[in-house]
């Protein structure tokens, strides 16, 4: 079920980015029902990333964690956003700084949206 609420997260951030981030474009269905769906695979893909290729980049890029007290973590969630829109034809990212934005955010949105709704027990 926590699957399913950090799509739902996920989904949300990436909403919530495209509506402050100037350089994140993501392709509108001709119906809400399509662009529900077109978030909701941008969800699935950006969680699926999250959980298969994050660890490898963390633990390969160990040492600039330590060194950038942690701050690296932030060129990580751009190197996931920008891979999640290289994978899709549906989302389009224009630049470095706004794949760092929309990184933060989504990941902000997503922490607070599967907070509130994961089971606590």
């Amino acid at each position: 079920m926590n699957f399913i609420f950090t799509i739902l997260g996920n989904m949300a951030g990436l909403w919530v980015s495209t509506l402050i981030v100037p350089g994140l474009a993501i392709v509108q269905g001709t119906s809400r029902g399509e662009t529900f769906v077109i978030y909701a695979l941008l969800g699935l893909i950006l969680t699926l990333l999250n959980m298969l290729v994050r660890p490898i980049l963390k633990f390969l890029t160990f040492p600039l964690y330590i060194l950038t007290f942690g701050l690296f973590s932030l060129v990580v969630n751009a190197i996931i956003i920008s891979l999640a829109g290289w994978l899709s034809n549906d989302l389009f990212v224009s630049g470095f700084f706004a794949a760092i934005l929309t990184g933060l955010i989504t990941s902000v949105i997503a922490s607070l949206v599967t907070g509130l709704l994961a089971d606590r027990r």
